[in-house]
C-alpha cells in the first residue's frame, strides 16, 4: 500500500484572540482538539455532538457558565437584527470559525476547528493542471465543494504557495478570516467582514483602489459579490474564490442562474475570464495503524472555447460531458480522481463507489 500524507450571511461578530497565557479554558474546545475533531455543535442544553474522521461521537451536555464563557469569547449576540451571527476567534493556537443560532430547544453553537498548521499544494495532492492556472497573470478560478469539504484548505494553500513562488499584491476580502498569512514573496493584506469592512459595497468599491494583483474572496454568496469578482477577472486581476456547490458542473449552473437575469454582458465576462473550477470532496482513508483519515478526491474543469460558449448561452448542463472529454487539456472528471485514490492503495473499491457523482461510470480496472 501506498504510504499516505496527512490530509486535511451576513454580519460577522468579529475576530477575538485569546492570549497565549490566558487562564480561560473551554474544556469541550480542549476535548475537540483531542478528539481530532474538525466540527463541534454545542447546545445550550443537550450533548455536545463532535464530528470526527470517525464518525460523530456524542460528549456530555455544557454547564452553563462553559456556555456563557464561549459566548463571551466569540462575542456573538443573537438579535432581530443578526439572528445567526457568525465570526472566528483564536484559541489554543488555532482559529475556530462559528455560527450562533436558536433552535426549539435553545440557543447554539456550531464550530469548526482550523488548525494553523496548513497542507502543502504537494500534500493536498492537487491536480498539475491545477497549478498552471494559479500562476496566471488574471482571470477567476473557482475552488466548489459541499460542507466540510476541504475548500478553505485548499485555498490556504494555494495562497501559501504564491506567497512562496512570486511576488504579488494580494487582497482578500474573507467572512470570516480563517488562516491568517505572514508575508514571504507576496503582500497579503487580509479583510473582514465585521471587522475591518462593515458593508460589502463599501469594500467592493475600495478594493482596486488597494492595487491588488491577486484578489481572494472567502466564499461568494450574494449576487453583488459575485459580479464584483467577475469584473475584478475581467479588467486583469487574478481572482480566487470558494463556492458551496457539490461538482463543477453545479458551479456553473449556480453561476449561469445567478448571473443570467443581469444581462449577457455578465455571462460573458464570466466566459471570458473563466479560468477554472476545483470542485473536491473529502473521502475516508483505509484505516492505518494512526487511525482513520481523509484524502480529498477533485474535479477539474478547465476552460475551452467549447466551455466558454456553453457559458454564453446558458446551457450548462453539456459541462459534464465536456469535463468527460477534456483529458488532453488537463480536466480531471472525479471518477477518474476516485479510480486514482483505488488504484494507489488510499481508499477501498465500495468508498469510491459511495462517494462517485456517477458510479455507473466508475471504471475501477
Amino acid at each position: 500500500m501506498t504510504s499516505q500524507a496527512p490530509t486535511p450571511t451576513e454580519e460577522a461578530a468579529g475576530t477575538h484572540e485569546v492570549p497565549a497565557d490566558s487562564c480561560v479554558r473551554i474544556q469541550p474546545l480542549d476535548d475537540a482538539i483531542k478528539l481530532g475533531a474538525s466540527d463541534i455543535i454545542i447546545p445550550e442544553k443537550g450533548p455536545i455532538t463532535y464530528r470526527t474522521a470517525k464518525g460523530l461521537p456524542k460528549g456530555r451536555s455544557v454547564s452553563s457558565s462553559e456556555f456563557a464563557a464561549l459566548a463571551a469569547l466569540t462575542g456573538a449576540c443573537i438579535t432581530d437584527d443578526n439572528p445567526e451571527p457568525i465570526g472566528a476567534f483564536e484559541y489554543a493556537g488555532a482559529r475556530w470559525r462559528f455560527i450562533h443560532y436558536q433552535n426549539i430547544r435553545g440557543k447554539v453553537f456550531q464550530l469548526r476547528h482550523i488548525p494553523q498548521r496548513r497542507f502543502s499544494i504537494e500534500q493536498l495532492r492537487l491536480p498539475p493542471e491545477f497549478l498552471k492556472l494559479i500562476v496566471k497573470e488574471r482571470g477567476i478560478i473557482f475552488i466548489t465543494g459541499p460542507t466540510g469539504s476541504g475548500k478553505s484548505t485548499t485555498l490556504a494553500a494555494t495562497i501559501d504557495y504564491l506567497n512562496r513562488t512570486v511576488e504579488k499584491n494580494i487582497v482578500t476580502l474573507e467572512d470570516p478570516v480563517e488562516h491568517v498569512f505572514q508575508d514571504d514573496k507576496c503582500s497579503i493584506l487580509q479583510q473582514e467582514h465585521g471587522t475591518t469592512f462593515k458593508r460589502w459595497d463599501k469594500a467592493l468599491e475600495r478594493l482596486l483602489r488597494k492595487d491588488p494583483d491577486v484578489i481572494v474572496f472567502g466564499e461568494l454568496r450574494a449576487v453583488q459579490v459575485i459580479e464584483a469578482a467577475i469584473t475584478a477577472a475581467a479588467t486583469g486581476h487574478l481572482v480566487l474564490a470558494t463556492l458551496h456547490t457539490s461538482d463543477a458542473p453545479g458551479t456553473i449552473i449556480r453561476l449561469t442562474d445567478a448571473l443570467k437575469g443581469h444581462g449577457a454582458d455578465l455571462l460573458s465576462k464570466l466566459a471570458d475570464s473563466l479560468l477554472g473550477v476545483l470542485a473536491q470532496q473529502l473521502v475516508p482513508t483505509i484505516p492505518t495503524k494512526s487511525g482513520p483519515s481523509r484524502v480529498p478526491a477533485y474535479e477539474l474543469l478547465i476552460k475551452t472555447d467549447a466551455v466558454a460558449n456553453i457559458i454564453r448561452q446558458a446551457t450548462p448542463q453539456h459541462i459534464k460531458n465536456e469535463i468527460n472529454l477534456g483529458a488532453g487539456v488537463g480536466m480531471v472528471p472525479m471518477n477518474k480522481s476516485l479510480a486514482a485514490l483505488v488504484k494507489e492503495g488510499f481508499i477501498t473499491r465500495q468508498t469510491a463507489t459511495a462517494k462517485s457523482f456517477d458510479p455507473k461510470t466508475l471504471n475501477l480496472e
